[in-house]
C-alpha cells in the first residue's frame, strides 16, 4: 500500500473519532423543545420559546437557538407545567396512562380521601408503582363511617370503599357523642401524621345538624403543628352554601388553604 495514502486513511479515521466527541460537547443540554407555545400559570408567559432540559431538569426557557442530545419540535403545540388534578378519584395503575394523556402529573383525591388509620398503606400501595405524583386527603366520612357504623371492611383504603360503608347511614344521620367525635378526630389527626395531605370535611353534614360546632371547629383548627384542613364539597342547597362561606376564612386563619370542590353548587 502507497505510504501516503496510508497516512492519509489513518488520519481521516483519526478525524471520524475524534468528531464524535465534539458533536457530543456541541449540544448544551440532554433534551430540547423547540418552536413550542409555552405557558406557564406562575409567571403569565405565553410565547414561543425553545426549553432546554437537563438531567432531568428544565435549565433554560429561551427564545434563542439551543441544541441538545435529542430534540421535540412542538410546533403548533402547547408546553405546560404538568397540571395538578385535586379531585381525582381514581388513583389507580390503570388510570395513569389516561391522566398522563391529558398532561396531568399530579392526581390527588381531596374531595373524600382516604381512611385515617389506613393513610400509610395507602401509600404503599402506590409506592414505586406510580409514574405520575399522587396524594390523599384524610376522609372525615369514613372516620365517622368507622366509629358511629363500626365499618372496618375496607379493601380500597379510599374513595372508592364508599361503596360499601355506605350501605349504613349512621355516618350521615348520626350526631356524636362526645367520646364518639373525640374518636372521629383522632382518627383524623392520625391519617395526617401517616402523611395525608389535608383534612375532607363535608360540610353537607354540619348544614343538616348531624356534627356538632364544637366538633367542626375541632377538625378545622386540629394541632398547630398541622396545615389545617380544607373542607370541601359545599351543599347543594343555596342556603347551605352561605352556610359554608365561612370555611375558606377559617382555615386561612388556620394558616390553610381553602379548596372548594362542587363549585357548581354556587351556581
Amino acid at each position: 500500500m502507497n505510504k501516503a495514502f496510508y497516512m492519509l486513511r489513518q488520519f481521516a479515521l483519526t478525524i471520524c473519532f475524534v468528531a464524535l466527541p465534539l458533536s457530543a460537547i456541541a449540544a448544551d443540554y440532554d433534551l430540547v423543545i423547540i418552536n413550542g407555545r409555552v405557558m406557564d400559570p406562575e409567571t403569565n408567559l405565553d410565547g414561543i420559546r425553545n426549553v432546554g432540559i437537563k438531567e432531568g431538569r428544565i435549565a433554560v426557557i429561551t427564545e434563542d437557538q439551543i441544541v441538545g442530545m435529542e430534540a421535540i419540535d412542538a410546533t403548533g403545540l402547547v408546553v405546560a407545567p404538568g397540571f395538578i388534578d385535586g379531585h381525582q378519584h381514581c388513583v389507580e395503575p390503570y388510570a395513569y396512562r389516561l391522566m398522563v394523556r391529558d398532561g396531568r402529573t399530579a392526581i390527588m383525591d381531596l374531595e373524600i380521601g382516604a381512611f385515617g388509620d389506613k393513610l400509610d398503606e395507602w401509600y404503599k400501595r402506590r409506592e414505586g408503582n406510580s409514574p405520575i405524583n399522587y396524594g390523599v386527603a384524610v376522609a372525615h366520612e369514613f372516620a365517622r363511617a368507622a366509629v358511629l357504623d363500626g365499618f372496618k371492611d375496607w379493601k380500597y383504603l379510599y374513595t372508592p370503599d364508599a361503596f360499601y360503608s355506605r350501605i349504613s347511614d349512621g355516618w350521615a344521620k348520626t350526631r356524636p357523642s362526645l367520646e364518639q367525635g373525640n374518636e372521629i378526630l383522632k382518627i383524623m389527626d392520625e391519617g395526617l401524621r401517616q402523611g395525608g395531605d389535608r383534612n375532607w370535611f363535608n360540610t353537607r353534614l354540619h348544614a343538616r345538624r348531624r356534627v356538632s360546632s364544637g366538633n367542626l371547629r375541632a377538625s378545622e383548627t386540629f394541632r398547630p403543628v398541622w396545615p389545617p384542613d380544607l373542607h370541601s364539597f359545599p351543599p347543594y342547597a343555596r342556603q347551605r352554601c352561605r352556610r359554608s362561606e365561612r370555611y375558606p376564612g377559617n382555615a386561612r386563619q388556620c394558616g390553610g388553604v381553602g379548596y372548594p370542590g362542587h363549585c357548581g353548587a354556587f351556581q
